[in-house]
């Protein structure tokens, strides 16, 4: 499920996906689906993105739930 965005939602330049990501400590399938269903793109494991505000805070919430 696509993360709904606002007409208020401010864009956000986020350089820390891989970071974040790296955390979670998740494989490549399940990283792959977590940016899918925050609707992000595959290369924010690469670098920095502009995204809504509120995708990159569900990147982050949902990183931190499936951590191991």
């Amino acid at each position: 499920m696509l993360c709904a965005v606002s007409h208020g939602d401010p864009l956000f330049i986020f350089r820390l996906t891989p970071l974040v990501l790296a955390l979670a400590e998740l494989d490549a399938a399940a990283t792959d689906a977590l940016l899918a269903e925050c609707g992000l793109p595959a290369s924010a494991t690469r670098g920095a993105i502009t995204a809504p505000l509120s995708r990159v805070e569900r990147l982050v919430e949902e990183a931190a739930r499936r951590s191991s």
